[in-house]
């Protein structure tokens, strides 16, 4: 699949205040998702066949608060959704669409940003795969200690990625042990091992392709600290 990107720099936001539960009723609901098994759509919508491969880990946030909740370098606006998840970059093609802008835009092929991303599973499962053996566990979000250790731990893994010790799997056991104060690790953590696991929840659920789109994605730039926001094309 060649895909090309199209990339716009946010310039840094200015936040007065980092919101937090006090006298903010609601929480934040969780998903901890997990599959292995996909099908591509291509360009004119059409599915593939069913495939296997490592397949990927992430979560998914919903903001049930009345006020902007903050989660790593991202905002979630009430009753808005964020999902988080790490990435080995994103590949496309070798041509490029985009245009200049008074606040700041580039061009690539590609996005070898490797580490953080915010909605890229939102953005990339509703328009070129479906997730087809999907499953997640749920829970809420109500601490203030525990938002400050999640948003601590995404920025502290922004620029972090590897196959073997750190990828997506582990970030996303990460962020569910913080919320739950459990501590589900395994030897090697996979989406397989991690789809185990959430299936021993008590309740778990089917998935069935149940993501809210997004209309882009982003990642923190530190060396221009800021985010930036991408959406793809075929």
């Amino acid at each position: 699949m060649k895909l090309k990107t199209k990339m716009l720099i946010i310039l840094p936001y200015v936040f007065l205040c980092l919101c937090s539960f006090t006298n903010n009723p609601g929480s934040i609901y969780v998903e901890w998702h997990s599959f292995t098994n996909y099908i591509s759509i291509d360009k004119n919508g059409n599915r593939s066949e069913e495939k296997s491969g490592a397949g990927h880990s992430f979560v998914v946030f919903k903001n049930n608060t009345r006020k902007n909740m903050n989660i790593g370098y991202k905002t979630i606006y009430p009753s808005g959704y964020l999902s988080v998840g790490l990435w080995n970059g994103v590949s496309a093609g070798s041509s490029s669409s985009g245009s200049n802008s008074s606040s700041g835009s580039s061009n690539a092929s590609s996005v070898s940003h490797s580490g953080v991303y915010y909605d890229l599973e939102r953005y990339y499962y509703t328009r070129f795969e479906n997730m087809r053996n999907d499953v997640y566990a749920t829970c809420t979000l109500t601490s203030d200690e525990k938002l400050k250790k999640l948003t601590d731990l995404l920025k502290n893994k922004n620029d972090t990625y590897n196959l073997a010790f750190y990828n997506c799997a582990n970030l996303s056991t990460h962020i569910w042990n913080i919320i739950n104060d459990t501590n589900y690790y395994g030897f090697i953590e996979s989406p397989t091992s991690n789809r185990e696991q959430i299936m021993k929840q008590n309740p778990y659920y089917i998935g069935n392709n149940s993501l809210t789109s997004a209309t882009n994605f982003q990642y923190y730039d530190n060396g221009k600290g800021t985010l930036i926001s991408c959406t793809l094309h075929y």
